[in-house]
């Protein structure tokens, strides 16, 4: 059910808004598919009586690649790919940078894991075309398997192997020196918590310890590029805070780093910019920094319903419902106001203190990301969750 909720605008600007066998190949974990995968007054014209004059920033969605010389790290332009009648991509465009995290987010059945696919150089486009790293999946896919560290959703290994097995023969499939190897190995086994199951088979292991041996698959032979599709299904907290140090880590150090999850509040938490799929098609891209300035709903708690009540008339704000601490969860006076950036929910924030409104809790009730996707039409579409 869509609420609509009062908001708050400065008073000028507008709103924003398969290979050919012929080469020994790094192994491909995972198969390819066979097919896709209570209303109140606004309040839009009021300013902040201490900001007369505040820009609003612009609509239009800002591309998650910079302005500088480097060439991304990935490039699909105008890809499509389709399984019979279905098609999984339409005519996709986006790039993402070399020493970045890349959320990509989409309802199930967007063509998320498709794209995967296409760029790790598992499945071809039917139309357009990839680069990776500056190299073409299509001509030379065994060059760019070796600049990939490509992680499935699906586990796929050879239960009867060990884990220290398992990350043994992943090593030799990239012709990696024993001895380099071997220090590769003991380095992922302390890094992802797999020190305690070296010697365990693969079919003993929980989904969330798979995942873990999963990702340590993808970093054997030190990517350039990791294209991770759903690394954090499975985890337990402690070991999605590991995934995120991990990646973050990778792409510090230069490495292009593409993530998929439905778990927006850990997304945000890693990556650097966005970008939004539906149907097949990118519909939305950002930096997070970008995500900053576009609209939001804010909460704001106070001792008081009295006191918020108050400062609000002061501020000449109206039309906003004040709800007392006995009708919250919180037990905190309580309001819900629509601000078109954080900017302007600072300048609120400072003037509420001003007028004395006690204020004890003031925060988006959405992350960046979560808002972004809410204003899609696959996040309104029923069945899309």
């Amino acid at each position: 059910m869509s609420t609509s909720l009062p908001s708050f605008e400065p008073p000028t600007g507008d709103s924003p808004p398969p290979t050919d066998g012929s080469v020994r190949q790094p192994p491909a974990p995972g198969t390819i598919p066979s097919g896709p995968d209570d209303a109140v007054p606004s309040v839009h014209d009021r300013p902040l009586p201490s900001d007369p004059q505040h820009p609003t920033a612009p609509s239009s969605p800002q591309h998650p690649s910079d302005a500088s010389a480097v060439p991304p790290a990935i490039i699909a332009a105008g890809v499509s790919r389709s399984f019979g009648p279905v098609h999984a991509v339409r005519g996709l465009s986006f790039t993402a940078q070399a020493g970045s995290v890349t959320a990509l987010v989409g309802p199930n059945g967007c063509g998320k894991s498709t794209l995967m696919l296409m760029l790790a150089a598992l499945l071809a486009p039917d139309a357009g075309h990839i680069r990776i790293g500056g190299v073409d999946p299509a001509q030379n896919p065994t060059a760019v398997k070796a600049m990939v560290g490509w992680m499935p959703d699906q586990f796929g290994a050879w239960d009867s192997l060990r884990v220290r097995e398992v990350l043994e023969v992943i090593a030799s499939s990239y012709f990696l020196p024993r001895e380099v190897a071997r220090g590769r190995i003991e380095r992922l086994l302390d890094e992802l918590d797999l020190r305690s199951l070296a010697e365990q088979r693969a079919h003993v292991l929980s989904r969330g310890q798979k995942q873990r041996l999963g990702l340590a698959r993808a970093l054997i032979h030190e990517p350039r590029v990791l294209i991770l599709d759903e690394p954090a299904s499975g985890l337990d907290p402690a070991a999605r805070r590991r995934l995120r140090d991990v990646l973050r880590s990778r792409a510090e150090a230069g490495a292009c780093v593409l993530i998929s999850s439905h778990i927006l509040s850990e997304l945000e938490e890693m990556a650097d910019s966005v970008v939004l799929m539906d149907r097949g098609e990118v519909v939305d891209s950002s930096s997070l920094r970008d995500l900053a300035r576009r609209p939001r709903t804010w909460r704001i708690e106070g001792l008081s319903a009295g006191a918020l009540r108050a400062a609000l008339t002061a501020l000449d704000v109206r039309g906003i419902e004040v709800r007392e601490g006995e009708r919250t969860t919180s037990g905190h006076a309580e309001a819900l106001m629509a601000l078109p950036d954080e900017a302007t929910a600072a300048r609120l924030l400072r003037d509420l203190v001003a007028q004395d409104a006690q204020v004890v809790g003031f925060s988006p009730t959405t992350g960046r990301l979560e808002a972004a996707y809410l204003r899609t039409d696959a996040a309104r579409r029923e069945g899309s969750l």
